[in-house]
């Protein structure tokens, strides 16, 4: 077993070479899929994605009519030839089992998503037999913080935030969460935007159905009990949820 020991050692290089190359057809990541709730199917969906490195080679038995034939293939089913072990080195990792009840995990090519049928082990890498999901429906989820920093508090004026080129209407200094929620539902894109006041002049911002976060402040003419201007600082704002169904 010292020669498979040591090709193992190397399996990165010698299947990395398609990719130094630039001869990979396609990118190949494994999409893991977390559920807000207490089980898969409930709550929010988090879609996280990693590119599988290095990139295996794609067998497509759609070309395969013996096997199609036979009854064992559907059209569109794919075989990942050459997993490096290296990297992958578990059964567990290359088949996708999930690590917890509220995970699930596929492979993603060609923004298709896969789920694994069976997987063959060879010698110092995998072979994974795939078939293309039903339903390809695709959630992103990341949740990110909006917030207004400021010297003294503000006791008088009023702001705008700005999505893309859309303004929303002026919002009062002391506008409630509820209140700023509204203004940026009337902002065409954001009609199930989500606001929740966190503290004073802090609020989490939930896109849904938004693929670029870019909220900003815009004509803020608030002041502090010495009628100067106040500054708002906008720290990154990550927040947008959207469903992207294929």
């Amino acid at each position: 077993m010292g020669l498979i020991a040591d090709l193992t050692a190397i399996a990165d290089s010698l299947y990395g070479i398609r990719d130094d190359l630039g001869a990979a057809v396609h990118n190949v990541y494994v999409l893991t899929r977390t559920w807000s709730g207490t089980s898969v199917g409930d709550g929010r969906a988090f879609d996280e994605t990693e590119q599988l490195l290095p990139t295996p080679a794609l067998k497509n038995l759609s070309h395969d009519f013996d096997a199609q034939k036979a009854g064992t293939v559907k059209a569109g089913d794919i075989i990942l030839k050459g997993i490096s072990k290296q990297s992958h080195p578990t059964e567990d990792e290359v088949s996708l089992k999930a690590s917890s009840v509220v995970e699930q995990k596929f492979y993603l090519i060609a923004d298709k998503l896969y789920q694994v049928i069976s997987n063959v082990e060879n010698y110092i890498s995998w072979d994974v037999y795939i078939r293309k999901l039903t339903h390809q429906t695709r959630y992103a989820t990341v949740w990110g913080i909006f917030q207004f920093t400021v010297d003294n508090d503000p006791v008088d004026g009023q702001f705008k935030l700005q999505y893309g080129t859309a303004k929303t209407a002026f919002i009062s200094f002391e506008a409630s969460a509820e209140q700023v929620q509204t203004a940026l539902r009337l902002v065409s894109g954001l009609s199930q935007v989500e606001v929740e006041c966190l503290g004073p002049y802090s609020f989490s911002v939930s896109m849904v159905g938004v693929h670029t976060p870019t909220l900003t402040v815009a004509d803020s003419t608030l002041e502090d009990a010495d009628e100067e201007v106040v500054t708002l600082v906008r720290t990154t704002l990550t927040a947008y949820s959207y469903t992207v169904t294929n």
